[in-house]
C-alpha cells in the first residue's frame, strides 16, 4: 500500500519515502505541482499518473504562460470578492 499526499513544496518536484531501501516501492510519495511556488522556491513541479498499475511521474521546472494568466485571474476573483464583502 501507498499514501500519495501533495501540497507540501519539494525542491525536485515529488518525493518517495522508503523504508526498505532503494528498490522498495515507496510507502509514501510527495508531489508538488506548482513548480518555482511563489516565485520563490526555485522548487520543480510534477505530476503523478496511474495507469494499469504503473506509476509515472511527470517532472516540471517551469509554468506555461496559460496557467500563470490562469492562476492570475483566479487571484483577482478572490480578491475581488472580498473587497465586496
Amino acid at each position: 500500500m501507498t499514501i500519495v499526499r501533495a501540497h507540501q513544496v519539494q525542491v525536485d518536484g515529488y518525493k518517495m519515502h522508503r523504508w526498505d531501501g532503494p528498490s522498495s516501492f515507496p510507502y509514501i510519495i510527495a508531489i508538488f505541482s506548482a513548480p518555482n511556488n511563489c516565485d520563490y522556491y526555485s522548487n520543480k513541479g510534477s505530476v503523478l499518473t496511474l495507469e494499469e498499475g504503473n506509476v509515472s511521474i511527470n517532472v516540471n521546472d517551469e509554468v506555461s504562460l496559460h496557467q500563470v494568466a490562469r492562476g492570475c485571474i483566479s487571484r483577482c476573483r478572490r480578491i475581488q470578492n472580498s473587497n465586496c464583502q
